[in-house]
């Protein structure tokens, strides 16, 4: 993740190095990303993007973990769908991360293949555990087809809505 340098730069610092990785995530999957492009967006030398980050995988990494944490602000489909839709970089940045560097970093980052790792429920999991952990199931793996399947939007929707009527 980012450098204690990094986390004293100031915010508008930080915004630039945050939209120059989200536009070359954006347009290039991470296997053809480039510092190059990268620091020139940014205005930085190529020095302080080392200073910052270890390598392009760990500035993904902190990218995409940001891009995650504004999505999970948003607790239902709908809310997350209405966000990345009114925000094309987000929604061309989590797609990438879907169609492509998902498995890239799988194969490529043993921490981050063990953080895809499903969690599954233990033999004497409650039935509000066994709720929870089906409605995290579902929503996730909706939100990924909707990434992957976005003709598919509507579908989603109504599957999303008919667990989360089934749950309740």
């Amino acid at each position: 993740m980012v450098t204690k340098t990094f986390d004293n730069l100031k915010a508008i610092k930080q915004k630039q190095v945050y939209d120059a990785l989200v536009e070359e995530f954006t347009t290039y999957a991470l296997v053809d990303a480039q510092v190059a492009r990268i620091i020139k967006r940014a205005d930085i030398s190529r020095g302080s993007f080392y200073t910052y980050f270890t390598d392009l995988n760990d500035a993904y990494k902190w990218v995409f973990s940001q891009v995650m944490r504004d999505v999970h602000v948003h607790r239902d489909l709908d809310s997350i769908v209405q966000m990345v839709q009114n925000q094309p970089k987000v929604y061309q940045f989590l797609q990438k991360y879907y169609q492509i560097n998902e498995q890239f970093l799988a194969l490529h980052d043993e921490a981050f293949a063990q953080s895809l790792r499903p969690r599954l429920l233990r033999e004497d999991a409650s039935e509000a555990e066994t709720k929870g952990w089906l409605a995290m199931q579902s929503a996730h793996g909706l939100m990924r087809n909707f990434f992957l399947y976005p003709d598919r939007e509507a579908e989603i929707k109504t599957t999303y809505k008919k667990i989360n009527q089934l749950l309740s």
